[in-house]
């Protein structure tokens, strides 16, 4: 449930990543049975009961130690080099919009500018538009598929043919630009007493805001990017992003990767604590070697 107590609302149905080598032998994972979808949807559930099973009684048994927490990640700015801004002009005599602005996204943006135009009540109906898109100017993610564009937009419809510029100031742009997403993350990992690092065992929830931007491929790339770049035998690996009243999340610099290597990175440090071992000489061991 949400903070206020309502049920979440998903974009998307899960990322689920599931791997299971028992002993050197591959039994399933995500990279040789995902191109069977559906039938890895099913599996996957009934491999992750076995993890659950496997890591439980590896920890009660006292073969592997593990850590547990929950990370909190809020909503981020993304810092741009300069805030947000644009001219447009709308000219009735070849019924063209003229957009001038920086964006990563052209393509889209002109095409949802047309869909937004597209109805019988709207102050006009171009018949071309046209963009040009200036350097983006530092922040990466902050004006891919940015709402800014579309206030340009509706600005140069109502002018009544006189050209329009709109610009943020920085408190402006951090009112209204898109956010890193918010994000909690579920994570546990587990070693043996040599330091093989045996399972990991994540959640992770992104909060898109009230738009769907880029929650989708954000949660599925944080699923991937979750486990870190180790060689872990026991996987299990669900990510989600639902919508909410929040600000919107969008597609800044590491694309969820930042809260999901957050997460087993601190973990590591703090298991190599537990185990009494260099935390860099942790992280080298992530080949695993056959059991003794």
């Amino acid at each position: 449930e949400n903070a206020d107590g309502n049920t979440k609302k998903y974009f998307y149905d899960h990322k689920t990543i599931v791997r299971v080598n028992d002993e050197n032998h591959e039994r399933f994972s995500f990279v040789a049975d995902y191109k069977y979808k559906y039938q890895y949807n099913i599996e996957s559930y009934l491999w992750q009961q076995y993890i659950d099973y496997q890591l439980e009684n590896k920890l009660e048994s006292g073969d592997w130690i593990s850590v547990k927490h929950q990370f909190e990640t809020q909503a981020i700015d993304p810092v741009f080099m300069e805030p947000e801004s644009g001219l447009a002009w709308f000219d009735p005599s070849h019924n063209e919009l003229n957009l001038i602005l920086g964006t990563q996204s052209p393509r889209i943006d002109s095409h949802n500018c047309a869909l937004m135009f597209n109805t019988s009540n709207s102050p006009v109906n171009p018949d071309k538009i046209s963009l040009y898109s200036c350097y983006p100017g530092g922040s990466f993610g902050g004006r891919s598929n940015s709402y800014f564009t579309y206030y340009l937009a509706l600005a140069a419809a109502f002018s009544k043919g006189q050209p329009v510029r709109l610009i943020y100031d920085r408190y402006e742009q951090m009112q209204s630009g898109l956010k890193r997403h918010a994000s909690i993350i579920k994570h546990r990992i587990a070693a043996d007493k040599k330091g093989q690092i045996k399972a990991v065992h994540n959640h992770l929830v992104f909060n898109g805001g009230g738009r769907k931007n880029h929650s989708k491929a954000v949660a599925n790339l944080a699923a991937l990017c979750s486990g870190g770049s180790y060689d872990i035998p026991f996987v299990s690996i669900d990510s989600e992003a639902f919508r909410s009243k929040s600000i919107s999340g969008g597609s800044q610099r590491g694309f969820g990767a930042p809260q999901a290597f957050l997460a087993i990175e601190t973990s590591m440090d703090e298991l190599a604590q537990k185990i009494q071992m260099d935390p860099i000489t942790l992280r080298k061991k992530k080949h695993t070697e056959p059991e003794a």
